[in-house]
């Protein structure tokens, strides 16, 4: 069974010079391993030489019919890329030897690499002179001359130097990369804007460590510094993340080998032109958080509509076997979009919130109608909760029907879902930002309702997506408001109405015979309540965890024979009131198990409230981890993403002076107000997104001097600061 394929990309007059360095892989162990040949357009004679020779030694051969155009080994990889069978693939140069077990060794680095933060590996590479490496050629082997070049790295220079004898130099990081072949397509492969040779490596590792979420990423990270690897000692910049991976390879004593030759005619001055375009991408790809993507052309294909970042996540990419993301274009007339992504012929097409756009909910329609699989995603119902349905979204789904979760709870889902429901309860985890909880006997104290009884009604958005889709005739939102105002002049005296506005709404609701209750907790307000009314709002389905009567208007996803009840009109309520009984709590445990259980997805995400219209705001999710994924037709995937704690390790030796110097490097009279600002906020529970807003807006150093003073309380100094725009940036820290 293939777990490596190996890629070695050749352009060539004469195949001579790489068949006496291909020759030395011979004596390598290779079992399990697909060595994969790309001929990128070599001559005629040399074409045939490299096939024949394929042949003969049992490679996969692949010629690329591109003798006219400039050598590419982007373009030549990645041709290579989609021919591979391993789960992971090696990126390999043809006139580099190994020691004959340096395939087993990379195995068992690949096996284990789940043990560790690395999303790839990079073998590092002695480059050799020329007098050790033609005794190599005369023997064939360079095992027995490993020792003697291991132990001159140690004592000889390891950047070109005359005096050296056996060490031409030393790449502690190298294009020699070995990552999973999906992680490979999902960073876009290797970018072939790149011309001729150099910058397409840099470009791919900085790729894949930008992908990599587990890896403290140094400071600057988009920067590309010019230095040596070898005198790289600050951790700054990707490279010198790049070089703690080359550190782990050099400690487990895995290196290539690189036998001396002159320079190689095809490459070019367009080298430096190339590790410019390499540094403006890096920036680039920082500033955007999108990477390029590429999908298996042998293999049915998952087309992700838009990079939402609830979908557009590595959790996501990690559970669709071969996804593959395209732009949605609202510029393209819906059934032309329709056309142009037909020829993917995928086996499903995901899509965030088919509502949230007219464009998109057109292309969504047409989907449907033809017959296509659509999976759609949302926040769910329940914090921190994400759906994926093939059946529509929320209310036009039957995924909700009895016949998918009433049935007998097993002694372990019971448990689960008890104590699921007992911290949603007690918790303060909401659906959206609230005040601190204070319980309900202190509410009742606060709004003044002694011990009546409380219709209590969460508000929702007027222009929320199912205020705005999925209202009856002549029952849309409005009219339910009026309904309430009707219920709040009519109530027994032992009954209050307490309401609260939905905390992204800018329009407030007015009743006079009603209590607002804005500045509670949900969950507060809830306990406090002896039944809940709702226009399909969350809240609906959350108030049913605290064993609370509901009362739905409208199209409800949640309805439950006695659990909850249909809001007719006024009248009907008030009539149910006086007849309240307790509801079905198995049948609400049920319907929790299958959530929690089987359907929903859950993640953890920060959120800034911005400005979505004149009448609401919307909550904007950056840094979403998937702990669970659910989608349908594909299995379940569960992750724990923890953050590799560098500076702890031993890998991080090469940086310990640098960190001791930072950390305790104090600003001169004529400091960097921004750096200053960066360290004083560096301990505040602010996100990383508000600090950064923060270090880039204060730049003027006349306020060196009084945040010196107030360093330590970064509030005060906003606070108190007369600038103007320092003013402003007081709203970063709430």
């Amino acid at each position: 069974m293939t777990n490596v394929s190996l890629i070695i990309c050749l352009k060539c007059e004469s195949f001579e010079f790489y068949k006496e360095r291909l020759d030395l892989r011979k004596e390598l162990h290779l079992d399990g391993i697909e060595t994969i040949v790309v001929n990128d357009g070599s001559s005629e004679l040399a074409t045939l030489e490299i096939e024949s020779y394929c042949s003969e030694n049992g490679y996969k051969y692949l010629y690329l019919n591109t003798r006219d155009l400039q050598f590419s080994l982007s373009r030549a990889r990645n041709a290579g890329i989609q021919e591979a069978n391993g789960e992971w693939i090696g990126f390999e140069d043809a006139d580099l030897v190994y020691s004959v077990d340096h395939y087993i060794k990379i195995n068992n680095v690949l096996n284990n690499l789940k043990d560790t933060p690395f999303n790839f590996i990079t073998v590092p590479i002695i480059y050799l002179k020329e007098e050790i490496s033609n005794s190599i050629k005369e023997i064939g082997t360079i095992d027995d001359f490993v020792p003697k070049i291991l132990n001159a790295l140690h004592f000889e220079d390891p950047k070109p130097n005359d005096d050296n004898v056996i060490i031409e130099s030393f790449a502690q990081s190298t294009s020699v990369i070995f990552a999973r072949k999906k992680e490979i397509l999902s960073i876009g492969a290797f970018d072939e804007d790149f011309s001729g040779w150099g910058g397409e490596d840099r470009d791919f590792a900085f790729k894949l460590l930008l992908n990599n979420k587990q890896l403290e990423k140094p400071l600057h990270f988009e920067k590309t510094y010019a230095q040596n690897l070898n005198d790289v000692s600050a951790f700054e910049g990707w490279r010198s993340l790049y070089k703690v991976i080359g550190t782990y390879m050099q400690n487990l004593g895995i290196y290539g080998y690189h036998l001396f030759h002159e320079k190689l005619e095809w490459r070019t001055d367009f080298s430096k032109l190339n590790i410019d375009l390499a540094k403006e991408k890096a920036y680039q790809y920082t500033k955007k958080n999108i990477l390029p993507m590429q999908y298996d052309k042998k293999r049915k294909v998952q087309l992700v509509l838009g990079f939402n970042p609830h979908i557009y996540n590595l959790q996501i990419i990690d559970t669709l076997p071969n996804p593959y993301f395209i732009e949605e274009n609202g510029k393209i007339l819906p059934d032309k979009y329709i056309e142009m992504i037909k020829h993917y012929d995928a086996d499903a097409i995901i899509l965030w919130n088919p509502y949230g756009t007219p464009w998109r909910l057109s292309v969504y329609k047409i989907l449907v109608e033809q017959g296509f699989n659509v999976i759609v995603a949302e926040r769910g119902a329940l914090p921190n909760s994400i759906y994926y349905d093939q059946d529509g979204l929320c209310v036009e789904s039957t995924s909700y029907d009895e016949i998918h979760w009433n049935r007998e709870l097993s002694a372990e889902n019971r448990d689960i879902v008890e104590n699921y429901l007992a911290d949603l309860r007690y918790g303060v985890n909401a659906l959206e930002k609230q005040a601190n909880r204070c319980g309900a006997a202190m509410v009742r104290i606060k709004l003044n309702i002694d011990k009546k009884k409380v219709l209590f009604c969460p508000l929702q958005l007027s222009d929320d997506t199912v205020t705005t889709y999925f209202s009856e005739p002549d029952r849309g939102y409005s009219e339910y408001l009026q309904e309430l105002r009707k219920i709040s002049t009519s109530l027994p005296d032992d009954w209050v109405l307490v309401y609260k506005n939905h905390p992204l709404s800018l329009e407030k609701f007015e009743c006079i015979n009603a209590i607002c209750a804005d500045n509670f907790h949900i969950n507060d307000l809830i306990e406090l309540s002896s039944i809940v009314s709702v226009f399909n709002s969350g809240v609906g389905l959350i108030s049913q965890a605290f064993m609370k009567p509901v009362l739905y208007y409208g199209a409800c996803f949640y309805k439950i024979d006695g659990v909850n009840f249909e809001f007719i009109n006024a009248q009907s309520v008030l009539k149910l009131l006086n007849n309240l009984e307790p509801i079905n709590g198995e049948k609400v445990r049920r319907f929790y198990s299958y959530l929690i259980n089987e359907f929903y997805s859950f993640a953890s995400w920060d959120a800034v409230l911005v400005k979505k219209n004149s009448i609401s705001k919307v909550s904007k999710a950056s840094n979403i981890e998937y702990h669970i994924v659910r989608i349908p037709g594909y299995p379940e995937n569960h992750f724990n993403i923890k953050v590799f704690e560098m500076k702890k390790s031993i890998l991080f030796n090469n940086y310990k002076f640098y960190d001791y110097n930072t950390r305790n490097k104090k600003p001169n009279a004529g400091g960097d107000v921004k750096k200053i600002v960066h360290n004083s906020i560096g301990k505040t529970q602010l996100d990383n997104s508000k600090k950064t807003n923060i270090v880039k807006k204060v730049s003027n150093r006349k306020f060196l001097t009084k945040f010196r003073k107030l360093k330590n309380n970064p509030y005060a100094f906003f606070n108190d600061a007369k600038n103007q725009n320092l003013r402003k940036l007081r709203v970063l820290f709430e």
